[in-house]
């Protein structure tokens, strides 16, 4: 078999060959580069002078070639630990400060109430952490500075000896562990033989970054020991192939530009500068090039077979010219088709097969090409599960319907009994998407924290939250009521002040976290920020009865040092219109405007760019304001006449998407009422006891949408939301 290029083709060889057990040779080995152990010892060589990005040391602590132990002491560096820990600390860049973030999240530890937004580490874990990696970067300061390369080499050397890497002993069978072995004992070979190479001066002074480059291409020098299985199938680059005798020749990867490779010519010289230097011509090259393919068909004595790809993944490829030539002289004669048994010999093409006779119910025939490891029963399953279940209506437990299994059931009704408490967010997402609800909230499920270079969604809006109870408690204690035009210049001081030392506490260091503080705090260049607009806002409603009265007002939680002092512990209840059932609710009011007479309107601020509309509210499917409202009655025994969304962005906005008639005389903005704000607020609390029912049921199906509702759901890369599965549910959904 002969390629163009054997060494750019050499991991498709060995896949094929591997996959259909065959035997084979070659006159090349793959570079020692693609070894995983030999790119585990180029990143120990590299991280330093990278400056311990996160990506580099969560990669090299968590591969099997690293001892968690750390030498001298009794602290382990767990890969998982290093990992959550690094991206709650927000450590981003090639350049971070591990110690600072470090620091910073301690603290962040040491406060309780800080502490919930941190699930899965603690106080004890951060210090683990920081202590191994104070270890772990404190040894590798051997690799740092300027020395010569011998001096850099006896350092790598005592570096991996300390720390007793790599460990080559937990591979997953004897025939890699002997690969592994072999890659690491020819690594340190040629790392002996630059050690001692004669044209190294002494008292040459390198880099670490230098070091680094000297390691990558040591490895990625070729290999020429080939493989040991000479009986094999002869695997040799086309050119090689002069001269030679085969009974049969395969000759493949005939594409354009890789055969004939006309770039053997020196570049950035015409034809002309060519001929005068000496040098080969285009018609040179070319004649060169033909003959090695006529050498290669003639070393065939019986059969020979062309090929070529049509595609490189999307990438569409011209076939050789020398290729269609032969095309044009002979036609395009088909292979001979390969028998059952050549077939079945591939372990890829097996499965394939085998899957095409169970669904064609010729199950007898697929044993034959089933791995022992598998049972038909489990093949069979498996192919139900997607052509059955997972068509048409959701009816089975692989759509997350659990309702038939006792068991299950008990232990949902048990946890979800009549005093469980429920938040109105919760209840939303079980509304949108059911299974979204079990992932997050039943088995408890959670996406890895990406690491933010700036405000993550969440922290703005809790930063913008806690700024603006922060400031109306002040300005309320300093005997202010609302936001006049006349007091806006002492508002203004005060928020932003407020606002500067809340944003100072977090450690960003980006452009986009200084981009960030001059939206929310403005300047002289781009004008007022998010507060100032905000403030501006308020003055406009100064003539209306309502006052800002509550804000983080809390019921059914702990209460935190920014929630309303007026806050209550205590879940509140309510009950269905008939009286039958009964429901606990918690939640966080962000704000309580009230009038002197009891009357009064919630808002729930917004960061983000949407925010539920007025039909999602009757549809019920957003409940948080209808909800909040009955809650709030329930409390106070004020009257609720309207809930609504205070967008806090570069356009500030405020509307009531729920609102009673009376509303109207209590706003100078522009107000909508409800069509039938009464009902909509019963029909609200009657939609969340279906919800919860379902729940304790066991019923968690997938949106049945054609489109999923969850724009921004965590789970997309695990959810099975198929939007065709709406055409075959008929009338039923």
């Amino acid at each position: 078999m002969a390629f163009p290029d054997l060494r750019e083709n050499y991991g498709i060889i060995e896949e094929v060959f591997s996959d259909f057990g065959i035997p084979w040779n070659a006159g090349i080995g793959p570079r020692l580069s693609q070894a995983p152990v030999i790119q585990f010892l180029i990143a120990i060589a590299g991280i330093g002078e990278r400056g311990f990005s996160r990506e580099d040391v969560v990669r090299v602590v968590g591969s099997p070639y690293f001892r968690s132990a750390v030498p001298g002491g009794t602290a382990h560096l767990d890969a998982a630990e290093v990992d959550l820990v690094s991206r709650y600390a927000g450590i981003d860049g090639p350049h971070p400060s591990w110690d600072r973030q470090l620091e910073w999240l301690h603290r962040e530890l040491r406060d309780p109430k800080k502490a919930r937004n941190y699930p899965g580490i603690s106080v004890q874990t951060v210090e683990r952490v920081a202590e191994g990696l104070k270890v772990f970067r404190s040894d590798l300061e051997i690799l740092a500075g300027k020395k010569n390369l011998r001096d850099h080499i006896r350092g790598f050397r005592s570096f991996l000896a300390l720390w007793n890497i790599p460990h080559l002993y937990s591979a997953p069978d004897e025939p890699t562990k002997d690969r592994e072995i072999q890659s690491y004992q020819k690594f340190c070979s040629r790392l002996e033989a630059l050690e001692k190479a004669a044209w190294l001066p002494d008292d040459e002074v390198i880099t670490a970054g230098a070091f680094s480059r000297y390691i990558t291409s040591i490895t990625e020098e070729p290999d020429e020991s080939g493989l040991e299985d000479s009986d094999g199938v002869t695997v040799l680059g086309l050119r090689e192939s002069q001269h030679l005798r085969f009974p049969v020749v395969f000759i493949g990867g005939l594409v354009e530009g890789t055969f004939p490779r006309l770039t053997t010519r020196l570049p950035f010289t015409n034809t002309l500068e060519n001929a005068r230097m000496g040098t080969r011509s285009l018609s040179e090259i070319l004649r060169e090039e033909q003959y090695f393919f006529l050498a290669a068909i003639l070393s065939a004595q019986k059969t020979v077979y062309l090929s070529a790809p049509l595609a490189d993944g999307e990438k569409p490829l011209l076939t050789s010219a020398f290729f269609e030539r032969v095309k044009m002289r002979i036609g395009n004669s088909p292979w001979p088709d390969a028998d059952a048994t050549a077939r079945s010999a591939s372990r890829h093409t097996a499965a394939i097969e085998a899957g095409s006779l169970i669904r064609d119910a010729k199950v007898c025939e697929a044993l034959e090409m089933i791995p022992d490891a598998l049972g038909i029963d489990n093949l069979a399953e498996r192919v139900n599960m997607e052509r059955y279940h997972r068509t048409g209506v959701c009816d089975s437990s692989y759509d997350g319907i659990l309702s038939g299994d006792e068991t299950i059931q008990e232990a949902l009704a048990g946890h979800y009994g009549p005093d469980h408490v429920y938040s109105p967010t919760s209840l939303e997402t079980y509304a949108n998407c059911p299974f979204a609800y079990f992932l997050g909230r039943v088995i408890n499920l959670k996406e890895l924290p990406e690491v933010e270079p700036n405000l993550s969604a969440s922290d703005r809006g809790t930063a913008i939250h806690d700024i603006l109870s922060a400031f109306y408690r002040q300005w309320r204690s300093a005997g202010h009521n609302k936001v006049s035009l006349a007091s806006l210049n002492d508002a203004t001081e005060m928020i932003l002040k407020i606002a500067s030392e809340e944003l100072a506490q977090y450690s960003f260091q980006s452009p986009l976290w200084d981009a960030t503080r001059i939206l929310m705090l403005g300047d002289k260049y781009t004008g007022p920020g998010y507060f100032e607009r905000f403030l501006i806002n308020e003055a406009g409603e100064e003539n209306s009865p309502l006052i800002p009265s509550r804000f983080e007002f809390s019921f059914g939680m702990e209460a935190g040092e920014s929630d309303d002092p007026s806050s209550v512990p205590e879940p509140v209840e309510l009950v269905s219109q008939d009286g039958g059932q009964k429901m606990f609710i918690r939640g966080r009011i962000d704000r309580v405007d009230l009038t002197p007479d009891g009357q009064f309107v919630i808002y729930d601020y917004k960061s983000g760019l949407q925010h539920p509309k007025a039909k999602e509210i009757e549809a019920g499917t957003a409940l948080q304001l209808p909800l909040y409202l009955s809650a709030f009655e329930t409390i106070s025994g004020n009257h609720g006449v309207g809930g609504g969304y205070y967008k806090i962005r570069r356009e500030i906005t405020r509307s009531l998407v729920l609102a009673d008639p009376s509303a109207k005389d209590l706003m100078i903005s522009r107000v909508r009422p409800s069509a039938d704000f009464s009902g909509t607020i019963q029909h609200s609390r009657d939609c969340a006891f279906a919800y919860i029912e379902g729940i304790r049921n066991g019923r968690f199906p997938l949106p049945a949408e054609e489109e999923c509702p969850n724009t921004y759901c965590e789970f997309r890369q695990i959810c099975r939301f198929d939007p065709y599965r709406v055409f075959q549910s008929g009338e039923e959904t």
